[in-house]
């Protein structure tokens, strides 16, 4: 069981299966428990499995999870979010304070020392996807292409040369 931060767990191990994992949340939340099932990857993938394999390289497999919480009560909204931001002044720096308190819910902007996730990695990783899926569909209507030079020297060749035989069983 794994009930303070930072919700990290190492062993040895190989396989990949579902883990549940129950979130109990503190009492003025009013939420009930949560469950979300994770898929948990034990053993390497990539271009180099043999070669992690051999080097015993650590395996990692990082997976974002998110919880929503509907409407929460004003309390734990409060305490997800980190209370509410910094008054705003005429000040330098009006508009941009925020109040320091516990750690907020919240994704954050950047990528830390202690958070990989962040908007800027997931707008990066949305370029990503946007540029693999338009690779996919240059590759699928290139591919199309080659099919129909196919059947079309496929029909010449039925014109000229007759129906292929088929062995009946």
């Amino acid at each position: 069981m794994v009930d303070g931060p930072p919700f990290e767990v190492e062993e040895t191990g190989w396989g990949e299966f579902e883990i549940a994992i129950k979130f109990y949340f503190v009492p003025e939340s009013t939420e009930k428990p949560q469950t979300v099932w994770h898929g948990l990857k034990l053993h390497p993938y990539g271009d180099d499995v043999d070669g992690q394999k051999e080097r015993r390289e650590v395996v990692k497999s990082v997976c974002y999870e998110e919880v929503l919480f509907n409407e929460p009560v004003e309390q734990f909204y409060e305490l997800l979010t980190g209370g509410t931001p910094g008054a705003k002044g005429k000040g330098a720096k009006a508009g941009k304070a925020v109040a320091k308190g516990p750690p907020t819910a919240e994704i954050p902007e950047r990528v830390s020392k202690d958070n990989v996730f962040s908007r800027e990695e997931e707008s990066k990783e949305l370029d990503r996807l946007g540029e693999a899926n338009k690779l996919v569909q240059k590759l699928t209507m290139e591919e199309k292409a080659k099919l129909v030079t196919l059947e079309a020297r496929l029909q010449e060749l039925e014109k000229t040369e007759g129906k292929p035989l088929t062995k009946k069983k």
